[in-house]
């Protein structure tokens, strides 16, 4: 079995949230699921194949990170600090919902994507196996300049019997408990999952053809779709930190 991760505010779900579902319901298989996790509101797309969580009742820890970053906050001096903390913070989510599901839900493949993803033709009931193979994960690999590896994490496929999974799953959420993630010269979740690929030996898999960027993988290019940066936000009155 497979299961879908996603997540987004209320605003991002307002924003680009119900395309991200509707195209999900219309073009991925049956056997697979899909899990929202939510803040306390409730998505209206209707199948069986979807289920929500509350973060805020569901994934404590990651209110306690928002929290602890929040006093990161309330001592920051300056707007560059501001908008590092803003970032960190909105990217977490995924890595705490990730976390979550991996560690309670008994599935064989994981896939996150992110809330600003759409689909716009038939995904294969095979998609997870063809994607991973035999690595932990998989993941477009990104080279930025004057930044350098760099995973964008919009797609990432887990493979839950891996060698490595249990150390995985201990890793992943370890940076945001003990804030060690504001050690990174850019706190970001991409930047993370990196850092430990490299540091761990991690066995993960690059998706991007000829380091050609995001979601060019021929499994899934042209069939999904990533509003990747901030041009959802331009012209809609959101805050490109946010989402709000």
């Amino acid at each position: 079995m497979t299961t879908c991760i996603t997540t987004f505010s209320k605003d991002g779900y307002d924003l680009y949230g119900h395309r991200m579902i509707e195209s999900w319901i219309e073009h991925w298989p049956a056997s697979y699921k899909l899990l929202v996790y939510t803040e306390d509101f409730d998505v209206v797309e209707s199948d069986p194949r979807i289920s929500t969580i509350n973060i805020n009742d569901t994934v404590l820890n990651l209110i306690k990170f928002k929290s602890d970053s929040q006093t990161l906050l309330d001592n920051a001096t300056d707007r560059k600090t501001v908008s590092r903390i803003q970032k960190t913070v909105k990217w977490s989510h995924k890595v705490f919902v990730i976390s979550h599901a991996l560690n309670t839900i008994s599935d064989d493949y994981f896939i996150f994507l992110d809330g600003d993803t759409y689909t716009v033709d038939t995904i294969e009931p095979d998609t997870a196996e063809k994607l991973i193979e035999h690595y932990l994960l998989a993941v477009h690999f990104e080279n930025l300049v004057n930044l350098g590896l760099h995973f964008e994490t919009g797609l990432v496929v887990f493979k839950s019997d891996h060698t490595q999974m249990d150390l995985f799953k201990t890793l992943y959420i370890s940076g945001y408990e003990d804030l060690s993630i504001y050690n990174l010269s850019k706190a970001w979740d991409g930047f993370w999952l990196a850092e430990l690929y490299k540091t761990h030996n991690l066995d993960v898999k690059n998706l991007s053809k000829h380091n050609s960027g995001v979601f060019s993988n021929p499994i899934i290019a042209n069939k999904l779709i990533h509003d990747v940066g901030t041009k959802k936000y331009l012209q809609a009155g959101y805050n490109k930190f946010t989402g709000k």
